[in-house]
């Protein structure tokens, strides 16, 4: 999945002027590999209204090259997200502004998943607390879109390495969602007739995916009888399950345990 891990940063005046727009455009089935950034300093529209302000804005400012409208950067960023499935951002309010920015320029919508509320079962748990929880040191300083956005990516791999379906939103179709996690395990899958195929290296199995509580049949290759139908050498696992991303997980811990069997 392409994926744009983007941050918005704004100053704390009422307006909540924008001043700065960045971004890094990750490749999330190819190991999280970077495949272009995206970087704009904001021209604000109105000035600090007291030396805290100022000073943020002097901080911002430093060293992030020259200010630009922000027509001409929702202008830019509309074309650099044009590859992209979807966009993740940290914190609600980074979600709304960046909501704003594509309806006032008119950018085609795209799907925004705010990271933190996919990680609110854990807690609405701060960037800092989540950087220290996945052992990411936090060298650079924060609240600048780059530096936030590259510890953000950082964030993503980790979480998504214990639990691949929290990449995807709601908007994703299911099967879609399926699929990606077995290609991250690097199981293959075919959906045929209703029925969800699964293909491991040492067994296969099935499923139907119908809404209620999971059956799981499971073949191993080395049991196989080619004389018979492929439904008689099926079993059914005992064990129900609720939904098919934890039926994919069973079969990839149940199949990595027993490759040293074979």
């Amino acid at each position: 999945m392409i994926c744009a891990v983007v941050d918005v940063e704004w100053m704390t005046n009422p307006e909540r002027d924008i001043v700065q727009l960045g971004g890094i455009m990750i490749d999330t089935d190819a190991d999280f590999r970077e495949k272009d950034v995206f970087y704009r300093n904001i021209r604000r529209i109105h000035t600090p209204d007291n030396y805290e302000d100022l000073f943020e804005l002097m901080f911002k400012n430093a060293a992030t090259g020259p200010e630009v409208d922000m027509s001409d950067a929702a202008r830019d960023f509309a074309e650099w997200i044009r590859s992209c499935e979807v966009i993740m951002v940290w914190g609600e309010q980074s979600k709304r502004n960046l909501e704003n920015i594509f309806a006032e320029h008119c950018i085609e919508k795209k799907e925004i998943i705010d990271f933190q509320e996919k990680l609110i079962d854990k807690e609405r748990i701060s960037f800092k607390k989540i950087c220290r929880c996945n052992g990411i040191a936090i060298t650079k300083a924060l609240h600048h879109s780059m530096n936030d956005c590259e510890y953000l990516v950082q964030v993503i791999k980790a979480e998504a390495e214990k639990d691949p379906t929290i990449l995807y939103g709601e908007e994703i179709n299911q099967d879609v969602v399926i699929a990606r996690l077995c290609s991250k395990l690097g199981m293959k899958l075919r959906i045929k007739f209703g029925f969800y195929f699964v293909y491991t290296n040492i067994s296969s199995w099935y499923f139907n995916n119908d809404g209620k509580k999971i059956v799981l049949h499971h073949e191993n290759f080395n049991k196989r009888n080619n004389g018979h139908s492929w439904a008689n050498d099926y079993h059914i696992q005992n064990k129900k399950f609720q939904n098919a991303e934890e039926v994919i997980k069973y079969i990839y811990c149940h199949d990595k345990g027993r490759y040293k069997y074979f």
